[in-house]
Parts: C-alpha cells; sequence; structure tokens
C-alpha cells in the first residue's frame, strides 16, 4: 500500500501462515503528509494489512473493532 509518496510494506490476506504466527491484527492512527490515516497492522510488525477491508473504515473505533472481530475468528 502507498500513501502519497510513501510506500508502507504490504502483506496478503491472512492465511493459515497468520494463525500459526500467532501475529494480531491491530489498528492505529498515524499522520502522513499532513492527514491523519487510519492503517492496520500486524501487530508487532510494519506489515500493513493489505486486505479490502484495509481502506474500507473512516474512524479508529470501526477498524478496531474489524481488527478485534478478526482476531477472535483466528483464536488469537
Amino acid at each position: 500500500m502507498a500513501y502519497g509518496k510513501n510506500p508502507f510494506s504490504k502483506s496478503p490476506l491472512p492465511t493459515g501462515d497468520f494463525k500459526t504466527s500467532q501475529k494480531r491484527l491491530t489498528a492505529e492512527i498515524k499522520e502522513v503528509e499532513g492527514k491523519k490515516v487510519i492503517f492496520i497492522y500486524y501487530e508487532g510488525t510494519n506489515d500493513v494489512y493489505d486486505g479490502p477491508e484495509a481502506t474500507q473504515y473512516t474512524t479508529l473505533e470501526d477498524a478496531q473493532g474489524f481488527c478485534n472481530n478478526y482476531n477472535k475468528q483466528l483464536n488469537i
């Protein structure tokens, strides 16, 4: 994923490897080029989640809700 001139590392949709790695999804807001942007990361990494949901959230609470639901589905 890239935002403006800033490339961000991206990761594919989570698979079985994601589950066994015990890497949870987490959401946070970062300021990029003067704008606040919500990023969904793999916890403990700089890898940005690149699923279809990655850009649809406009509030941090909604993005965190997605992360919580996804983590529950994977039992992590």
